[in-house]
C-alpha cells in the first residue's frame, strides 16, 4: 500500500491540476479507518475544476460527484473538531449536488 500511495502522490505533483490521484488517496485512506487523512486530500482535490474535455483520460466523474460521494463516507467517521471545519451549508449543498447530479444514468446516487 505505501508504493501505491508513493504513485499517487507523484501523480498529483506531475499534475497538480488533475483531481484523479487525489481521488484514489480520499479511497485508499477512508477504506484504511483514516478519516482524517482523506478530509485533507478531499480539501485539495475539491478545488481543482474539471479538466478540458480534450484531456486525456480524464475520468468526469471523479470531478461532477464521486469526490462529493466520498465526503459523505468520511465525514461520518471524523471526529467532531475536524467535522466543524466543514460549515452546515457546506454539507447541506454537497447532499444537495449529490441528489441532484446526473450520475452516468444513474438517477439518484442516494
Amino acid at each position: 500500500m505505501p508504493k501505491a500511495i508513493n504513485c499517487f502522490l507523484e501523480a498529483y505533483q506531475t499534475h497538480p491540476g488533475r483531481a484523479e490521484p487525489l481521488h484514489s488517496l480520499i479511497l485508499i485512506y477512508r477504506e484504511s479507518n483514516k478519516p482524517e487523512l482523506a478530509s485533507l486530500f478531499y480539501s485539495q482535490a475539491i478545488s481543482i475544476p474539471h479538466p478540458p474535455p480534450n484531456g486525456l483520460f480524464v475520468e468526469s466523474n471523479i470531478y461532477k460527484y464521486l469526490l462529493h460521494y466520498e465526503f459523505y463516507i468520511f465525514y461520518y467517521y471524523l471526529n467532531s473538531n475536524d467535522q466543524s471545519n466543514y460549515s452546515p451549508d457546506t454539507i447541506h449543498y454537497i447532499l444537495i449536488h449529490l441528489l441532484n447530479a446526473k450520475h452516468s444514468g444513474i438517477e439518484n446516487i442516494l
